[in-house]
């Protein structure tokens, strides 16, 4: 085998193993130390909050990437007589370091007490999510 080819071939071995390692980084693993039930208190000096809506979550967990990917399963009942849509503004999620930020390309329609389970994105943060508001208080 002739230098470029073997090159080639060392090269092609690291492309492979990179390709492999990102895609490592970018899968969601569901965050294994989540404390439920618990009511943090941080400050919300940019007032993000949301907005009022007819749903109630039922159950939430939260997943990451090691590239900081931040998602969260919501399991959420539309407690309105009617018809609803779910919206980013209706999904807030907090983060250890106390930062707020709305659910991303949410749009979620929803029928009278209906109950649907979905994957939220908030994109990504260097902090893990440690709860999620869907009703402003």
């Amino acid at each position: 085998m002739n230098p470029v080819h073997k090159l080639l071939v060392v090269f092609a071995f690291l492309l492979q193993t990179f390709l492999s390692m990102q895609v490592i980084a970018d899968t969601l693993h569901f965050d294994e130390t989540q404390v439920e039930g618990s009511k943090f208190r941080f400050d919300n000096e940019d007032e993000v909050k949301p907005e009022l809506n007819d749903f109630e979550l039922l159950n939430y967990s939260f997943l990451s990437s090691e590239t900081g990917e931040r998602w969260a399963v919501i399991t959420i009942e539309n407690t309105s007589a009617g018809r609803r849509i779910l919206k980013n503004e209706h999904v807030v999620a907090t983060f250890a370091n106390g930062t707020r930020r709305k659910a991303i390309n949410l749009d979620e329609r929803f029928k009278p007490g209906e109950v649907i389970t979905k994957a939220v994105s908030f994109s990504h943060h260097p902090f893990p999510i440690v709860s999620v508001d869907m009703k402003s208080e």
